[in-house]
């Protein structure tokens, strides 16, 4: 059967495979995620916290992160207690914060004992504001040194050291 010249075939639209698309945005989507987490900044400083300013040039590494707040004290986003509790403890050891510490610490050797390429170093970072007083930040050092967190860090904010 021929067609004759100036018959023209019924052609439809073509469709777009929306699983293809949204397999495609998927994959698109996981790649961003994992660059920006493994780009990001270590930390979110707490609102209304001011680091101090340092010409440190060493990049940050991700750790487990003791933030000192105005009014609390965190690890990680977990609220650990406030700082009228920890002006009035006796000593320099913080309990609550200790046992924060301790759960994290047999959370970490936890997972080192089932996966090799995970081991615990003992790295904790501590945001503080410019203005927290010594004798909480003290408390807060011996407590994480305690803790089995010997490698110490404070948080700042990177200042140029031209001028």
């Amino acid at each position: 059967m021929r067609r004759r010249h100036g018959e023209r075939r019924h052609l439809e639209p073509p469709r777009l495979n929306l699983t293809a698309m949204v397999d495609v945005f998927t994959v698109l989507l996981v790649f961003l995620l994992k660059s920006y987490a493994a780009e990001g900044t270590l930390t979110a400083a707490a609102q209304n916290l001011e680091l101090p300013a340092s010409t440190s040039s060493v990049p940050p590494q991700a750790t487990i992160t003791i933030t000192i707040s105005e009014d609390a004290l965190f690890v990680e986003d977990e609220r650990v207690g406030d700082l009228a509790m920890l002006a009035a403890t006796e000593g320099l050891f913080v309990p609550d914060l200790g046992r924060a510490l301790k759960a994290r610490v047999e959370k970490a050797r936890f997972i080192a004992g089932s996966n090799a390429a995970v081991s615990f170093l003992g790295k904790v970072t501590i945001l503080g504001d410019k203005q927290t007083p010594f004798a909480v930040l003290e408390k807060v050092m011996y407590t994480a040194a305690v803790s089995e967190f010997g490698d110490i860090a404070l948080a700042v904010y990177q200042r140029s050291r031209a001028g």
